[in-house]
């Protein structure tokens, strides 16, 4: 509706959803606190969710990442789909196999390039990802998560950071929602 208004000068030239995606991943940082420490998992879950209605987006998932390495070979959605995790298991099963969620990152393919996506902006994905809120590169695990197992994942509190006040997921749903919605065709 308004994000126009916020693109930066940086982001003209780019495709609109990516300028959609810096703009969004902006306000949501300016408004709701701490979102990388404990709201990554709602934040990328519902924006995967809502990326898989945009034209020409394309093979959307979220990766599981770690700021101490990744030393695991066990792909993420293999080991979930093994042990027929369901709501309320997930965290405790992948670190049960090892898998350790330092942050969550949505990945998506648009006109042939594939980019991670955080509140700190699209970037090509090479690799490991470098988010603006951490202090080092964020390794990511084989494998992924669908948007309905991340947001199943993220309502799992006693695997997130308490600095993430969950009463702000109401507010973070309608910024996320006027955002992309003007892109998604339902």
């Amino acid at each position: 509706m308004f994000t126009f208004l916020l693109t930066k000068v940086s982001d003209m030239g780019k495709p609109r959803i990516i300028q959609i995606l810096n703009d969004l991943g902006r306000k949501v940082e300016q408004t709701v606190p701490d979102i990388n420490y404990g709201g990554c998992g709602v934040f990328a879950g519902q924006v995967a969710a809502m990326l898989q209605y945009v034209d020409r987006v394309e093979n959307v998932c979220v990766r599981v990442g770690c700021t101490y390495g990744v030393n695991n070979k066990n792909r993420v959605d293999q080991v979930l789909e093994e042990s027929n995790a369901v709501k309320g298991e997930i965290g405790n099963i992948l670190s049960e196999n090892g898998i350790y969620n330092g942050h969550l990152v949505v990945q998506f393919d648009y006109e042939g390039v594939t980019y991670y996506y955080d509140t700190t902006g699209v970037v090509p994905a090479k690799g490991d990802f470098v988010p603006r809120s951490f202090d080092r590169r964020l390794s990511l695990y084989q494998g992924a998560l669908t948007a309905e197992t991340t947001l199943d994942y993220a309502d799992e509190t006693a695997h997130w950071n308490s600095c993430f006040d969950r009463k702000m997921i109401p507010k973070l749903t309608r910024i996320i929602e006027t955002h992309i919605g003007e892109a998604a065709s339902y």
